[in-house]
């Protein structure tokens, strides 16, 4: 076992602590009244359905990196649960489109309430808006190589 210890670029600190992150935000219990725990992966969906109202289960699959039977079954468990609604495609019937019930709004703040309460003050108030900032930036980077555009190279 080598005891040097490898230097990270900025850029792959960010990745680690941010996954880091991601970790613990995952763990966190999240008390949900009248309603059995989420997995980690029914949690992302219902978050992502609640950003895009009216998604479809392949897009939802896409969009979080995950096997479109995998989705659905966690979509399936969600929509058993209350949690999430489908609406069937008024062109193609074969097709539906997801939305996020109240009863899933409430899941969502509650999740969001317990990340408040476990992070708060892990950043000074005037930090908040240009780590936002930077998050975001990354964000849109990933999901502009995801969809198969290079930011890069409209920069030349």
């Amino acid at each position: 076992m080598s005891a040097t210890r490898r230097t990270l670029t900025p850029l792959v600190e960010i990745i680690d602590e941010m996954l880091l992150i991601s970790r613990r935000i995952q763990a966190l219990t999240v008390d949900i009244p009248g309603m059995r725990g989420l997995s980690t992966v029914e949690a992302m969906i219902l978050r992502h359905i609640g950003r895009t109202p009216g998604i479809t289960p392949g897009k939802v699959a896409e969009d979080i990196i995950l096997r479109p039977s995998n989705a659905s079954a966690a979509i399936r468990d969600l929509e058993v649960n209350g949690l999430v609604g489908r609406v069937p495609d008024m062109v193609d019937r074969r097709s539906n489109h997801l939305f996020i019930t109240e009863k899933g709004e409430r899941a969502v703040a509650a999740m969001h309430q317990a990340w408040e309460e476990y992070y708060s003050g892990a950043l000074a108030p005037d930090d908040l808006e240009e780590a936002r900032a930077v998050v975001r930036a990354m964000g849109e980077r990933v999901r502009a190589s995801m969809m198969g555009d290079d930011p890069e190279s409209d920069a030349d």
